[in-house]
C-alpha cells in the first residue's frame, strides 16, 4: 500500500484510493488539474 497525504485534511490515508478515508476530497488534486490543463494546450 502506497501512502499519500491529503493536501486537504493533511492525513496520510492510502495513496491508491481516488478519495481521501478523512476527509472524502479528492487526491492529488492539484496534480490531476494541472495534467488536465496541459491536455487542453496544443501545441
Amino acid at each position: 500500500m502506497r501512502e499519500t497525504k491529503c493536501e486537504h485534511s493533511g492525513f496520510c490515508t492510502n495513496g491508491e484510493l481516488e478519495k481521501c478515508n478523512y476527509c472524502g476530497n479528492t487526491l492529488n488534486q492539484a496534480f490531476l488539474e494541472e495534467r488536465e490543463s496541459l491536455k487542453n494546450i496544443r501545441v
